[in-house]
């Protein structure tokens, strides 16, 4: 019965939707960013030097996190996050002044955080204490095991074809729309209210 009462649960349902496609997205180019890095004429030394940019806000972010982010909201979190992976891919399969791409790399930390912070706090919201962790095990299974595998996949291939900033480009402007789109494909968490354990015995019960 509480199997079913997951599944049958909207809200969640449509977060790992989203999720996916924020992987999917946003996860390729940054595991080939250090190929992408490399075609536009840095070495190892540069790759270290933009990861150093991107935890100068993710390590400030992620320590002052508490009830600034709650009142924020979720679905606002998830939002945030996917619009600012898409600024900085864009950004970097669209330039060519390696000041401009060194200085979105800081748009990283605000991904990291609103997907790590978002999409448990939304899970927190929308499905009942005692789905929970379930709950939280498939969002990851469903966003960074699968949406992130698929995203690399998909990304190599297009470099292949297209060039190593391609990826970027492509899953930037996706990641934009899916943002854009945000309001639309997430209903505003609240939290559900509690099934009373006689009615999970009769869900329980029913055939299929």
């Amino acid at each position: 019965g509480q199997w079913r009462e997951l599944l049958a649960n909207r809200p969640y349902r449509r977060l790992l939707l989203f999720v996916f496609a924020a992987y999917l997205t946003l996860q390729g180019p940054m595991a080939l960013f250090p190929i992408f890095v490399r075609s536009i004429g840095g070495d190892l030394a540069t790759v270290s030097a933009m990861w150093v940019l991107m935890l100068v806000v993710e390590v400030p972010l992620v320590a002052a996190s508490g009830s600034g982010f709650a009142r924020l909201g979720a679905r606002a979190l998830l939002g945030i996050g996917v619009a600012a992976g898409a600024v900085r891919w864009i950004v970097c399969g669209a330039s060519e002044v390696p000041a401009l791409i060194y200085s979105v790399q800081l748009l990283h930390g605000v991904t990291v955080t609103g997907l790590i912070l978002g999409a448990p706090m939304y899970v927190h919201a929308v499905v009942p204490d005692e789905l929970r962790a379930t709950a939280q095990g498939v969002l990851a299974m469903v966003g960074v095991s699968l949406g992130g595998t698929l995203s690399n996949l998909a990304s190599g291939r297009l470099m292949d074809l297209a060039g190593a900033s391609a990826p970027a480009l492509v899953g930037g402007l996706a990641g934009l729309a899916l943002a854009l789109a945000t309001p639309w494909l997430l209903p505003r968490a609240t939290r559900p209210t509690p099934v009373p354990d006689t009615e999970l015995a009769e869900l329980a019960e029913l055939p299929g």
